[in-house]
């Protein structure tokens, strides 16, 4: 049924809202297969795709930081225009390439940072790879490792364990790509009990569905010994089995 202009209206008023859990990169490579490439290319940063499920994360966030207190350049300019699907205007590029900049390093936070799992899987999987195939970026572990980071920047009491994400405030630049990510994690659904214990994106629904199992579960073994007590008790009813 086609829509009103009303709702139209109301439709694109909208904001695109990102669910954390959706894309907690546990989540992403337990329940979706995604594996990360780490990549030396800025502009890549954030760009997954579905048909190889590879999401591209940069690997030396030092560089970000170091260059958020200073991003008066050209080449900044060019790298923050080729990510962003709007043009800056030039009065702008000062506050464009910092908040491009800012987006950059808190992504690592909200994919890794805020979920426990995550910071596991990134100390015990993607960091031995790092190692193995040269220098780790310190920012990294400061960034993917750890519950609490400590910033260089004015970012350290931003977007620590936030459930939602407001695509056009917190992420303008890069708010597509978390979108593409988000639309790919919802379409996935586990096929294996593990995989059902693991997949915590919808923290109700996971409760609600262990409660059933669990309470189903103890319903089942209660009625099944309530039916051999009866059978027993039928037993020796009978005459001749005493």
């Amino acid at each position: 049924m086609p829509m009103t202009l009303r709702e139209n209206l109301r439709s694109a008023e909208r904001p695109e809202i990102v669910t954390a859990s959706s894309i907690y990169i546990y989540h992403l490579m337990m329940i979706g297969g995604v594996t990360i490439e780490w990549v030396l290319d800025l502009p890549s940063h954030m760009k997954f795709d579905p048909s190889s499920r590879k999401l591209q994360l940069f690997r030396y966030p030092s560089f970000c930081t170091a260059a958020y207190g200073n991003p008066e350049n050209h080449i900044l300019e060019k790298v923050v225009k080729s990510v962003t699907s709007r043009r800056l205007p030039s009065s702008t590029s000062y506050s464009g390439s910092r908040e491009f900049l800012g987006e950059v390093i808190l992504s690592y936070r909200v994919l890794f940072g805020q979920d426990k799992q995550s910071r596991s899987l990134y100390r015990m999987k993607e960091r031995p790879f790092l190692q193995s195939s040269g220098a780790i970026d310190p920012m990294l572990d400061n960034l993917c490792g750890k519950l609490k980071w400590i910033s260089p920047t004015s970012l350290a009491d931003y977007g620590l364990n936030r459930r939602s994400y407001r695509i056009d405030v917190e992420f303008p630049h890069l708010g597509k790509r978390f979108i593409d990510l988000q639309r790919y994690s919802e379409a996935q659904t586990p096929n294996r009990l593990a995989e059902l214990w693991t997949d915590r994106r919808n923290s109700l629904q996971w409760f609600t569905f262990w409660a059933v199992i669990v309470f189903g579960g103890i319903s089942i073994f209660l009625s099944l010994v309530q039916i051999a007590i009866s059978s027993a008790q039928l037993y020796y009813t009978i005459p001749g089995n005493n």
